[in-house]
């Protein structure tokens, strides 16, 4: 397999196909994840001179995501946010590390601390699928928009912590050749660095006025900093997180949303299409025919407890048809998650069943949620602006 032609064949495969999905609200980089799923039918395609290659580019497309979502992070923000938000998180958040928990636990017979942490990737709000429907209807402003976007971004941070965990759990258990002392050291300089960044004055500071390339450089430079002092101890994927939450308070104002972009770009442009087209590959589809009983309970069950903890908190100053939306939305799943789910599948924690039936229920919610939320947002939109 000749590499070029082979990534020029996935990024013109998820550019055009991506261009019919958005039609129906589904973001264009879910493509590569439905070519990947396609193509894990003809695994004698990849031949084993190349698969180290697109592994790795695979896993600087999860590094850069995960980059991404401490980009969008705020913590100060979410200290802003009304109770309600942390309540409806919170609840739904322990409902389906439960729930999730026990069906994991019932039907494939994990231990119960793998199938309550799988139970936690149930939780995930892909807040970045409804972005694009909430501008085109004009939510982002409203109450039921900063709502959606509290809630996911609270999410976020929760499942930082349970992917710290799991980084941390992985470091010290699975890596044996890493020295304890050598984990703590690499997790001290990384949370150190995270706080000394975020406590930098932008008056301070000569970052702005430097140009945008330089800037941009610097960024590229501290996220492999990083990445690289987190390695020591396994924990990459928690340097890139956190990477991205010191960044975000330590650039300049005036230049972080054009960093953002810039770093967007590269994200989603390049290395995302292959980490989405590479977890697509791993998904074996004879699980589905066999666990589909599963994927359809996990799908029911993964709803349930959004609706429910949504009901239970916002039932006395919400109206219904918000409730109903707001469930709606929380409901997809296409963040952390798949990053969650991909690392333990990475590492044998689990085997490939778990693996493609989350990946299967991941795919049923990103489909079905955004075509469901714009159908109803453009009924009701009079009663819930």
């Amino acid at each position: 397999m000749n590499i070029f032609l082979f990534l020029s064949f996935l990024f013109f495969g998820t550019f055009f196909l991506g261009k019919f999905i958005e039609k129906m609200r589904i973001p264009w980089v879910f493509s590569a994840l439905l070519l990947g799923s396609v193509f894990s039918f003809f695994p004698k395609f990849f031949l084993m001179d190349n698969l180290k290659l697109i592994s790795l580019l695979s896993d600087w497309g999860m590094y850069f995501l995960l980059f991404m979502i401490g980009f969008e992070i705020d913590l100060r923000e979410i200290k802003k946010q009304k109770g309600k938000i942390f309540k409806i998180t919170f609840l739904t958040v322990f409902l389906n590390a439960i729930l999730g928990g026990v069906l994991i636990k019932i039907f494939l017979n994990y231990t119960w601390k793998i199938s309550l942490l799988v139970g936690f990737s149930f939780a995930t709000v892909g807040e970045a699928i409804l972005v694009p429907i909430l501008q085109e209807f004009k939510l982002m402003k409203t109450k039921l928009g900063q709502m959606i976007l509290g809630i996911g971004t609270l999410d976020d941070i929760i499942e930082v912590l349970i992917l710290g965990i799991l980084i941390v759990l992985l470091g010290v258990n699975a890596n044996t050749h890493f020295h304890v002392g050598t984990i703590i050291l690499s997790l001290t300089f990384l949370f150190s660095m995270t706080y000394v960044l975020q406590h930098i004055k932008e008056q301070e500071s000569d970052f702005r006025i430097m140009g945008i390339d330089s800037l941009f450089l610097l960024t590229i430079a501290i996220l492999f900093l990083f990445l690289g002092v987190g390695d020591f101890a396994d924990s990459g994927a928690l340097g890139a997180i956190l990477a991205g939450i010191s960044l975000k308070t330590f650039l300049p104002k005036k230049r972080l949303s054009i960093i953002e972009k810039e770093v967007k770009a590269v994200c989603c442009g390049l290395f995302a299409p292959i980490f989405f087209f590479w977890s697509g590959v791993q998904v074996d589809f004879h699980y589905l025919f066999v666990y589909w009983r599963l994927v359809l309970v996990i799908v029911l069950v993964s709803a349930f407890a959004k609706y429910f903890g949504v009901y239970v908190i916002a039932k006395n100053n919400t109206n219904l048809k918000q409730i109903f939306l707001l469930g709606t939305a929380i409901s997809v799943r296409f963040s952390t998650g798949i990053v969650i789910i991909k690392i333990l599948l990475d590492n044998n924690i689990v085997n490939k069943d778990l693996y493609s039936i989350i990946i299967a229920s991941n795919i049923i919610f990103v489909f079905l949620i955004p075509i469901i939320f714009s159908q109803f947002v453009n009924k009701w939109r009079k009663e819930i602006v």
